[in-house]
């Protein structure tokens, strides 16, 4: 049986990296309480320091703290990228790209790590990651933030939206390996290197038809009512029309 120790010692040696940001963030309760014996801390860690604080860590997870975590580079540039909110590109397809982790943070959800070959200054950083996540049709907000944090594989999940009878997802770590990839690489990933042409073209119209709209003032939900019963690409998947929803709420028509 694998134990949390062992599952973030295999996570952390996928990224070669020593230091560490680990964020704990109190999620609220729906009164806007957050969880009592838990503040929000931002802390620069070791490897060793990382599980040295497991326990604490633990402990502040299990009484409602989220658990986040970003890799620093010593020379103070970009070497990660994070491409977040994945619902469809496959873990095969992943790994032959180089990813260096993906973890599941909820059900349909990942989390991909992509280490570069060649640190590169944070505005590169946030071009690649603009490219990787399009080409992956990840969350092209995350992408905007070269030190996006990610969710520590191990640890409970506590956002509302993803509670299910009183259940919270455990993030799931589906795969690490140390390797890297270089920044001309992520630059010529294409979109049909991940979808066919067909699912890209309906994805597409979904997402067109949820921003205009938001545009004109629909609502979250009514969006995703909208989708549920429409979409060109998975009707009756409330999951995707939720997040599709989410998304062009979020966004709109920006990007």
């Amino acid at each position: 049986m694998k134990t949390r120790a062992s599952v973030i010692n295999r996570f952390l040696k996928s990224f070669a990296c020593d230091i560490w940001r680990i964020q704990v963030v109190p999620r609220q309760s729906p009164v806007g309480v957050p969880p009592r014996n838990i503040i929000a801390q931002s802390l620069t860690l070791s490897t060793a320091q990382v599980l040295a604080r497991l326990p604490w860590l633990s402990f502040a997870n299990c009484n409602g703290g989220e658990i986040y975590f970003r890799p620093l580079d010593a020379s103070a540039k970009m070497r990660w990228i994070l491409v977040d909110d994945m619902t469809d590109a496959k873990t095969k397809e992943l790994k032959a790209m180089g990813a260096s982790a993906i973890v599941l943070t909820s059900p349909g959800n990942l989390q991909v790590w992509f280490t570069l070959a060649t640190p590169v200054e944070a505005g590169c950083a946030v071009d690649l990651a603009r490219q990787m996540s399009g080409a992956l049709a990840g969350d092209m907000h995350s992408a905007d933030n070269p030190l996006q944090a990610g969710r520590m594989p191990a640890f409970t999940n506590h956002k509302p939206s993803h509670c299910v009878d009183g259940h919270r997802p455990l993030c799931r770590l589906v795969w690490a390996e140390a390797r890297t990839i270089a920044p001309s690489a992520v630059e010529s990933v294409q979109v049909s290197d991940i979808r066919n042409v067909g699912e890209m073209k309906r994805v597409a119209a979904d997402w067109f038809n949820a921003r205009r709209m938001a545009e004109v003032g629909k609502r979250e939900g009514e969006i995703a009512e909208w989708l549920s019963a429409n979409s060109a690409c998975r009707p009756q998947n409330h999951y995707y029309a939720q997040k599709t929803a989410r998304r062009a709420v979020i966004v709109g028509i920006k990007v």
